[in-house]
């Protein structure tokens, strides 16, 4: 299986918009969700094809949080647990999590550079 996309999902609209035009403009496919429901909806409906080649994932978020999505990622699809996810947050996160994460604010450069990484960019059309 293919993984063709990066997953931004924060219920930050102007932070979720910045940074996918930012990783878009350099190459990358990237999906948004507002909240925890709809990047399960998403990873569900694309899983078909692709899975994320990375997710940046807001921990804080109305619906279903950035946890919540987390484990019940894991439990449908234990594949989810190859996929690099970052944890994108204002508050500190104790030692014992077994994610990176983002401290917000956070700079486009710290994204591009996690992307560069883990991230698939789209094929150059000739």
């Amino acid at each position: 299986m293919t993984s063709t996309y990066v997953l931004v999902v924060d219920d930050d609209e102007e932070m979720k918009t910045v940074v996918m035009e930012v990783l878009e403009d350099a190459g990358y496919r990237a999906v948004g969700a507002d909240n925890g429901l709809e990047a399960l909806k998403l990873i569900t409906e694309l899983s078909e094809v692709s899975l994320p080649s990375m997710i940046l994932l807001d921990i804080h978020m109305p619906v279903m949080s950035g946890w919540e999505l987390l484990a019940t990622l894991l439990k449908m699809r234990p594949d989810i647990a190859k996929i690099p996810i970052f944890l994108t947050t204002a508050d500190a996160l104790p030692h014992n999590v077994a994610y990176t994460h983002l401290q917000k604010p956070f700079t486009i450069e710290q994204v591009m550079v996690l992307a560069r990484k883990h991230a698939t960019p789209l094929p150059v059309s000739r």
